[in-house]
């Protein structure tokens, strides 16, 4: 009796279970809002602040949300805050 070789494939295996997306948690969303407190204490822009942020870690668009989540609670102190940046900017582009 002859026996030939049967190459028999493999079942496909079963896709990978995705993990859970991360749990954020109230202490997360204080750290990122004091990180972004610290940002506008030294005059960042929302662009520079989020930037700064993804280099220590956290996620853009966490970063974005607490900072939107930030301005729609103080729209007074935001306006003004943006107001004042055009501004330095300006007086920047003029060098005085």
């Amino acid at each position: 009796m002859c026996c030939s070789s049967v190459y028999v494939q493999p079942a496909p295996a079963a896709p990978k279970a995705q993990p859970p997306a991360a749990q954020v948690t109230a202490a997360d969303v204080q750290q990122v809002h004091a990180a972004i407190e610290h940002c506008l204490s030294r005059h960042m822009t929302k662009v520079e602040a989020v930037q700064l942020l993804a280099r220590l870690g956290v996620a853009p668009k966490f970063s974005l949300l607490v900072w939107e989540r930030l301005e729609a609670e103080n729209p007074e102190f935001f306006e003004a805050y943006n107001r004042q940046l055009e501004a330095t900017a300006e007086l920047e582009r003029f060098h005085l």
